[in-house]
């Protein structure tokens, strides 16, 4: 079976396309390998077929890794142990960079989701980390790097930017006090995404907190419209921690006023698991809101 269609426009969020089976017997489903003839330019996921009402329903989700233009995509679903009969799908695609170019809120839920992904496993992974905030960020990085690398994205850790809170450190005195991020996005024109400072809490320490909090508006010499803080807890109570945290954050003297004078927890939000929690406190700059995302990491496992 050969079908063509008009180009498919495709985006790097997935999109679901449906075939149809018809007059099929409930013990003739059908499995099918699929293969494609340029896999580097497209993120397939293959979902397990289906039986309703005398038709089998074989259904896969489909995005692009970033490509420029038209192309005939041909996608074949190769005949299994199960299945003798294969499918060819020609499939017209197009994607366009400009059309589909990022928001500051598309980037925003990109690198949130990336974090969300890749804190899952670190933390799956995390005895075999040695224990230290530069440890811990480095495997972090490691794993966001190898997510984004194809939308041509990456991290640099420890970047100079902005004014530190320990400027009178004979390491910065050579390049005028500039701060060190512990690590920053960039995306394909080697432009800064977002900023984000890291720490260990082992307690509620009010003097880390404070000093961290503050330090990330010192190092944000742009004004970003968001930025990020990593905290890796490594207490035997978390659940308890987490409140506590959020009470500080609003006690923080902020050289940017907090916006309502709230902490959003967002944890539920984006569905996240127990072992992780994540909210948002709204700051306004030069009139203008920035978001400030927590991301409270359990380390102690």
């Amino acid at each position: 079976m050969k079908t063509t269609s008009n180009p498919l426009d495709l985006s790097s969020d997935y999109q679901q396309i449906v075939l149809l089976q018809k007059f099929a017997k409930r013990e003739g489903i059908n499995y099918y390998n699929i293969e494609v003839n340029e896999p580097k330019f497209l993120k397939i996921y293959h979902n397990p077929p289906k039986h309703k009402n005398g038709v089998n329903i074989f259904k896969f989700d489909i995005a692009s890794k970033k490509f420029i233009g038209e192309r005939d995509l041909k996608i074949t679903l190769k005949p299994n142990d199960i299945c003798l009969v294969g499918i060819d799908l020609d499939l017209p695609i197009k994607y366009n960079e400009q059309r589909f170019e990022s928001s500051n809120d598309q980037i925003k839920e990109i690198i949130i989701d990336s974090f969300i992904k890749c804190i899952y496993q670190f933390q799956r992974k995390i005895k075999i980390v040695k224990e230290s905030e530069d440890h811990f960020s480095g495997f972090l990085c490691s794993l966001i790097n190898n997510l984004i690398d194809y939308r041509k994205w990456h991290i640099e850790e420890q970047k100079p930017s902005g004014k530190s809170a320990t400027s009178d450190k004979k390491k910065w005195e050579k390049i005028g006090g500039l701060g060190e991020l512990d690590f920053v996005f960039m995306d394909e024109k080697n432009m800064i995404l977002t900023i984000c400072e890291a720490f260990v809490l082992r307690f509620n320490d009010k003097k880390i907190i404070n000093d961290h909090l503050l330090k990330i508006f010192n190092y944000d010499a742009i004004g970003l419209p968001f930025n990020f803080i990593i905290i890796y807890s490594k207490v035997v109570k978390f659940d308890d921690l987490w409140p506590k945290y959020k009470k500080t954050v609003l006690n923080v003297p902020f050289k940017y006023e907090l916006k309502a004078e709230q902490f959003y927890d967002e944890s539920d939000q984006y569905n996240i698991k127990s072992n992780l929690r994540m909210g948002k406190t709204v700051h306004i700059r030069q009139e203008k809101p920035m978001d400030l995302y927590h991301f409270f990491i359990n380390t102690n496992f």
